[in-house]
C-alpha cells in the first residue's frame, strides 16, 4: 500500500513537472515583413523626360477581405489558403502596398511630388491612381502573382482618363517567407513601372494635359 502511494505521488509530481516545463518552453517568435520599394541603382534609364511640375496621388488601394489581415497568405491549392501565424505583415498590407507604389512612382515617373491617399485637401493632384487588387498571393514553390485593376484620373479625381487590368508573375522556388515577400515586391515594382509609363505617356498627349 505504501509503495502504491509513493508511486501515485511520484506520478503526480512528474505530471506537474511536465506541465511546468511545457509552460516554460518558448513558442516560435513571430517574424514581421514589409514590401520593399526599388532603389535608384535598380532602375534603368527607361523613361523619357516629359513635362514636370505635376503631382501624383496614389490611392485608395483596395484589397480582398481574405488578404486584409496581419498574417501572410499563401495558396496551397485552388481552394485552400494558408495563414502564417508566425509570419506577418509589419503594417496593414494596403498601406504598405500604397506606400511602396508611391515610392516607386516617385523614381519611375517625372512627377515632382507623389502623395498617398488620403492627402490634405489643399493638395492639388494632377493624376490620381486607384488600385483594386484582385489577387496578390504566392503559390508555395511556384510563383508570386499580382492581378490588379487600376485607374488614372485627372482633375482631382473627377475625370477618368485610363483604366487597365494587369497581371504579373515572379517565380518562387522556395518556401522561405523572406524570399516570397521579396517576390511580392518585384510584382509591385512591375505594376509601378506600367503605371509610370502610362502617366508619362499621358503627360505627352492632349488627353493628359
Amino acid at each position: 500500500m505504501m509503495n502504491y502511494e509513493i508511486l501515485s505521488k511520484a506520478s503526480v509530481l512528474l505530471g506537474l513537472a511536465i506541465i511546468l516545463l511545457a509552460g516554460c518552453a518558448r513558442s516560435p517568435s513571430t517574424k514581421f515583413y514589409v514590401l520593399d520599394s526599388l532603389s535608384n541603382s535598380e532602375l534603368e534609364q527607361e523613361f523619357a523626360p516629359s513635362r514636370r511640375g505635376f503631382t501624383i496621388g496614389v490611392g485608395p488601394v483596395r484589397l480582398p477581405k481574405y488578404l486584409d489581415r496581419p498574417q501572410i497568405v499563401t495558396r496551397l491549392s485552388r481552394n485552400e489558403l494558408q495563414l502564417a501565424e508566425f509570419h506577418q505583415w509589419a503594417e496593414p498590407l494596403g498601406q504598405n502596398f500604397s506606400r511602396v507604389l508611391a515610392e516607386n512612382l516617385s523614381l519611375m515617373s517625372p512627377a515632382d511630388r507623389v502623395v498617398v491617399f488620403p492627402w490634405n485637401h489643399s493638395t492639388a493632384v494632377d493624376f490620381q491612381v486607384t488600385v483594386e487588387i484582385l489577387r496578390f498571393e504566392t503559390r508555395v514553390g511556384r510563383e508570386s502573382a499580382l492581378t490588379a485593376r487600376w485607374n488614372i484620373f485627372k482633375n482631382d479625381g473627377k475625370k477618368l482618363v485610363m483604366t487597365d487590368t494587369s497581371n504579373f508573375r515572379e517565380i518562387v522556388t522556395t518556401q522561405d517567407y523572406e524570399t516570397m515577400v521579396s517576390a511580392k515586391s518585384q510584382v509591385v515594382a512591375a505594376l509601378s513601372r506600367e503605371v509610370a509609363m502610362a502617366i508619362t505617356a499621358l503627360t505627352q498627349t492632349p488627353l493628359g494635359r
